[in-house]
């Protein structure tokens, strides 16, 4: 197939480079904005083509040599050949932009400077591995080609933190049915396993997996909170709360945190968390359900009418059709933490329609080498 030559002017929301010919647009994995590269199309649409990347002709200033071995085929990371700045500037710009699309240019002057990861790199406390089973029975671990499900085997992740690294020696293969496994360290930096025997099996719980952002993260939410309902001990509901990680920090200023979580697992881990904080603070009052908060809306409701602010982390895709169930609990304020820009902007409309006002966007890097962005979002009524 022929080729061309593709300047790229920007990065899109899902890693790729973006660049213009003749008026189509193609999106080109692993390069960088100012890149001249010559490109080959892989796919083509009406209004767009997929291409990849033949030679670099001229390479961008804001190019760096990718300090890992599986770049470019790897598809767990899709700007290790980008600077961090200019990361995090995309980053930021692809929040502006897709607010301006959706006719939020109000909402995209709100966005405060992004909140930048100490580590770039051995940052990561979770990892999912996938593993293949060849005929001899042997097996390999490793992360998903880029845009394919086929395995590449890896020996160390660049991004996950060196005890994590350290600890693949000893995970256990030879079983037929294990599809793969998860890693996390706890909160004393031992390395647990978790195998998956099935592609349904949802793995182990969800943990931040950046514990310095994640730091960080907590202190905008506490000051969020202090600033927020000064003068009182606020009574918070936390949703998809966990195990209390982002509301448990205000054992010394909230009434109380009521959180719902269908994870069994991090429910109780925030009770025994609860129960050592109120050795400390002894007037401090949790309940922790566990059950799906989709499911529970008349049971939250319940609550929220003695509730000052929501304190809510989604999955990736968001609320959906469920945000008008948490306009109607009518609560004051609403920090909401989202991880996909589109599932935000999406559920922040809809609440601003049934009157509530947006008094921040906070963006985090949790994710450096990565498209993905962190966003908090303050809303008052």
């Amino acid at each position: 197939m022929d080729t061309l030559e593709l300047r790229i002017d920007s990065l899109a929301y899902g890693g790729n480079g973006v660049g213009r010919h003749e008026g189509i647009v193609y999106f080109v994995p692993f390069s960088v904005p100012g890149d001249l590269l010559e490109v080959r199309v892989t796919k083509q649409e009406k209004r767009f083509r997929e291409a990849e990347i033949v030679r670099i002709i001229e390479a961008s200033p804001d190019r760096v040599e990718p300090p890992c071995p599986y770049s470019g085929e790897c598809g767990g990371c899709q700007w290790q050949q980008v600077n961090y700045k200019t990361q995090t500037e995309q980053k930021v710009n692809e929040l502006r932009s897709a607010l301006i699309k959706n006719r939020l240019n109000d909402l995209a002057d709100m966005i405060n400077p992004i909140t930048e990861s100490p580590k770039q790199l051995g940052y990561r406390r979770t990892a999912r591995f996938k593993t293949v089973t060849s005929e001899d029975g042997s097996q390999e671990y490793g992360f998903y080609r880029a845009g394919s499900n086929e395995l590449i085997k890896i020996e160390r992740c660049m991004l996950l933190d060196d005890r994590i690294n350290d600890f693949l020696p000893q995970v256990r293969l030879g079983n037929p049915g294990l599809v793969g496994f998860d890693l996390f360290m706890d909160e004393g930096g031992a390395v647990n396993p978790f195998y998956r025997f099935s592609e349904k099996d949802l793995g182990a719980d969800f943990f931040q997996v950046n514990e310095a952002v994640n730091d960080k993260l907590l202190t905008y939410i506490r000051e969020t909170v202090k600033k927020y309902t000064a003068g009182k001990h606020p009574r918070i509901l936390d949703l998809y709360c966990g195990d209390g990680n982002l509301s448990l920090q205000l054992a010394d200023y909230a009434a109380s945190v009521t959180g719902w979580d269908n994870s069994k697992t991090a429910i109780e881990r925030g009770r025994k968390r609860a129960e050592v904080l109120r050795e400390e603070y002894p007037k401090f009052r949790t309940k922790f359900f566990e059950a799906d908060v989709a499911r529970s809306w008349k049971n939250i409701a319940g609550w929220a009418k003695q509730t000052d602010c929501i304190i809510l982390d989604p999955p990736r895709r968001g609320l959906k059709n469920q945000t008008s169930r948490l306009a109607g609990l009518n609560v004051p304020l609403i920090v909401y933490i989202s991880c996909s820009p589109p599932a935000l902007i999406r559920d922040v409309a809809a609440l601003q329609k049934a009157g509530y006002r947006v008094e921040s966007l906070q963006p985090f890097d949790m994710f450096p080498q990565t498209y993905h962005l962190e966003t908090v979002a303050v809303l008052r009524k």
